[in-house]
């Protein structure tokens, strides 16, 4: 569907409190609002970066599923190719499972819609599974390593910059899904 529009308040008229944090919203305090779904629920949160509400917050459809995996995507946590290739075959599986689930839809065969979606969430799938990291991966055995246009003198420096590299691409790679 589309993501619930936040209305930023600069002074709120009305105490309240933080629905994620549960600090108590004075009057004139910051505060950011919005509603999920068609007559949604209004609801307020702090203007505290850490309590404004993730895309997966703000999207009633089935997409929110997806959403959230690419939040819990630790990219910048992984330390090797293997785990890279685990965040991305995560986030393939979380997209596969949510166009199933506009598959499996009772609709689904007379729904343009729904067809488009799981056609779209399949397309995005496919081209997140191909991912793989530009430069091969160095090893302990080469005497010169050559990181994009960088020369590297030592193995633990090339391979630091291997992964950063990697792991750039990847996040890249997650975060330019084209999603319903």
């Amino acid at each position: 569907m589309s993501l619930a529009k936040l209305n930023h308040i600069k002074r709120v008229r009305k105490p309240g409190k933080c629905e994620k944090c549960g600090v108590e919203i004075k009057v004139g305090d910051p505060a950011v609002r919005y509603a999920v779904g068609f007559r949604g629920a209004t609801r307020t949160r702090c203007a505290k970066h850490e309590c404004l509400p993730k895309p997966s917050e703000r999207e009633s459809s089935l997409v929110a599923d997806l959403y959230a995996a690419q939040e819990e995507a630790d990219v910048d946590g992984a330390g090797s190719l293997e785990e890279l290739h685990q965040i991305r075959d995560d986030v393939v599986s979380a997209a596969q499972e949510v166009a199933g689930q506009y598959e499996d839809n009772e609709m689904f065969d007379t729904n343009p819609d729904l067809q488009e979606r799981a056609e779209t969430l399949n397309a995005a799938a496919d081209e997140l599974e191909g991912w793989e990291p530009e430069d091969d991966e160095p090893t302990e055995d080469e005497d010169e390593w050559t990181i994009g246009i960088t020369e590297y003198e030592d193995f633990e420096s090339a391979h630091e910059a291997w992964l950063e590299a990697a792991r750039l691409s990847l996040q890249g790679a997650i975060d330019d899904m084209e999603l319903p």
